[in-house]
């Protein structure tokens, strides 16, 4: 017997314990039943309750990504008159992208956000932005997306994670006549990289 099929038994000794202890000490035969089978039950478990969330819930990606700004937008930014005096090390641009996919039992699906970047950063940071918006209920999905250009001056990345703390997403749906909703933060979703 080699160090691997001692290893093995242990671990299937374990397992089979597990399975008793979810099961019950009643269930006879239980060697009998290959390991692979009981994976294979573990994994489609998992699958089907994914499933069942999601067909009641929605699916929900929510992504702030902050970056130095590229030769593209900076040449871009040409064209305002408060970017010519700005320092180009302190700009950075800010993608915003919120994705919500919802299946045919979600209805009245409403994206609320009640203080948009303008509030939260104020006009010493915020510079301006695009704005991008699609509600797709043939395909059951919803985007938003945002590119906002900020000025971070003496502002340290600490504070405006802070500031966008203050932010909020609230998604409220409809589901069997009944309502509910689900409460998002901006801030928590930050992440800095570099280009």
């Amino acid at each position: 017997m080699s160090i691997y099929d001692n290893y093995r038994d242990r671990k299937y000794a374990r397992f089979k314990t597990l399975i008793k202890t979810i099961v019950g000490e009643n269930v006879k035969n239980i060697n009998r039943i290959p390991l692979k089978l009981y994976f294979y039950a573990f994994i489609g478990l998992i699958i089907i309750s994914f499933y069942f969330y999601f067909q009641n819930h929605p699916a929900i990606l929510i992504r702030t990504e902050i970056s130095p700004i590229d030769d593209m937008t900076y040449n871009q930014l040409g064209l305002y008159d408060k970017v010519e005096f700005l320092d180009r090390s302190k700009l950075q641009e800010l993608t915003f992208t919120l994705k919500v996919n919802y299946s045919n039992n979600v209805e009245n699906l409403e994206v609320n956000i009640p203080q948009y970047f303008t509030d939260l950063l104020g006009s010493e940071i915020y510079l301006g932005a695009k704005y991008k918006e699609h509600n797709d209920a043939e395909t059951y999905q919803f985007i938003h997306e945002a590119e906002i250009i900020l000025f971070t001056g003496q502002v340290s990345r600490e504070e405006i994670k802070k500031l966008l703390q203050e932010g909020n997403i609230l998604l409220t749906w409809d589901r069997k006549g009944k309502r509910e909703q689900q409460t998002y933060n901006i801030g928590e979703t930050v992440l800095y990289t570099k280009q």
